[in-house]
């Protein structure tokens, strides 16, 4: 008997050549990222095209709340299941009531806009632009994400707005030839 590839094999396999052509476009890196536990895991990175990138690695871990593509992972869960993760976190049960609520609101937009746009938590100068991949009902949770750097080096010319829709397009490619449910995205 032989095995097909696994749904993560599969993602990486259709989300590849796409970023590439996303991260051309943009002159931006992108990175693929699924849950890993309770933490997020980056599947498929791609370096920006420039002279100056930014480098993740892949199999690499980071914590759910501390970064744009975590929480893109957690607003497209159910709250049962957005629940009972945040409640295995630390930094998440040890926050005050208002922050929790904060955040569960903030879960809810991402969810209804497909998308969040925030200051990297993790590295200064940077700002990551998150989209989920497919509908709430897909299998397999999936967020693909650009860092965006300024530099001027790199040649890119496209606002945030462009680099917004230059990523939703290629979560909604990913989505389509994975024959996902693909999202409508709303600003």
């Amino acid at each position: 008997l032989s095995h097909g590839p696994s749904p993560v094999e599969r993602l990486r396999e259709v989300a590849k050549p796409i970023m590439k052509e996303l991260s051309g476009a943009t002159r931006q890196a992108s990175h693929l990222t699924v849950f890993h536990d309770d933490q997020l895991m980056i599947v498929a990175p791609t370096l920006s095209p420039g002279p100056i990138s930014i480098a993740m690695e892949e199999g690499r871990v980071f914590p759910l709340l501390a970064t744009t593509s975590g929480r893109a992972l957690l607003a497209q869960c159910s709250l049962d299941e957005q629940a009972e993760r945040l409640n295995r976190l630390e930094e998440y049960t040890s926050q005050s009531e208002a922050k929790k609520k904060a955040l569960q609101k903030n879960l809810f937009e991402i969810n209804k806009t497909g998308f969040i746009v925030r200051k990297s938590q993790l590295t200064q100068g940077i700002t990551d632009i998150a989209v989920i991949i497919g509908s709430n009902d897909t299998p397999l949770k999936a967020a693909l994400s650009l860092c965006c750097l300024n530099s001027e080096l790199n040649g890119s010319e496209l606002n945030l707005q462009e680099l917004i829709a230059e990523t939703q397009g290629a979560a909604t490619d990913i989505a389509r030839k994975l024959g996902s449910h693909s999202r409508t995205y709303k600003s």
